[in-house]
């Protein structure tokens, strides 16, 4: 897993691009509305796990609906500014593969942009094993889809992809399934979203 540090200056220019430009608001808006879809029904004050938390956008909304959010995330400064800024009802600093909560403890769990910066099925198992660990309902999960448009046009770093294959493999091997699937913008962009389950 990429263990490279982000200093309070990195992050404070990532919370500038991300909350004052439209199209990167318009972005989060677009991927909230998708992951909240995939997370389904939830009973008021349900406990969702949001993990990486970043700088908390989906921890704000999912709080206003009424939901008790743990935000978790690496980076202190991250935290910090989610903390600030959504008002969770626990921040806690750690890491994917060692969640510091006991088991079944949260009724869903986001899991977004987290899995292009693991290249190897080891590294993404080990993160569904300790999610799965700790959720009894949804996980919801992003992934880059290796087949897109949008990348071509762009000279930038070539993000990690999965494809849906690999992360049917990962989820099997984790005990869970794939219950839906919603493409941001299908073979457009290369975010794709999935509905994880426990096998039954």
């Amino acid at each position: 897993m990429d263990e490279t540090p982000h200093d309070r200056p990195w992050v404070e220019r990532y919370h500038r691009k991300q909350t004052t430009t439209r199209t990167a608001a318009s972005r989060l808006r677009r991927e909230y509305r998708i992951a909240r879809s995939l997370l389904g029904e939830l009973r008021a004050g349900a406990t969702i796990l949001d993990l990486p938390c970043g700088i908390g956008p989906h921890s704000r909304r999912l709080t206003e609906e009424g939901q008790r959010v743990i935000s978790v995330d690496r980076n202190r400064w991250m935290l910090g500014y989610a903390q600030r800024e959504a008002k969770p009802y626990l921040c806690l600093q750690g890491d994917a593969r060692r969640i510091p909560l006991q088991d079944d403890l949260a009724d869903g769990a986001l899991v977004i942009r987290l899995f292009h910066y693991l290249d190897e099925p080891a590294e993404r198992q080990a993160v569904l094993r300790e999610v799965s660990r700790v959720t009894r309902g949804r996980i919801v999960l992003s992934f880059m889809h290796p087949i897109a448009v949008a990348p071509l046009l762009k000279a930038r770093p070539t993000r990690k992809t999965q494809d849906l294959a690999q992360i049917r493999q990962d989820a099997e091997a984790c005990g869970l399934r794939v219950a839906k699937v919603r493409p941001v913008f299908p073979f457009v962009k290369r975010h794709w979203f999935v509905a994880l389950e426990r096998q039954t």
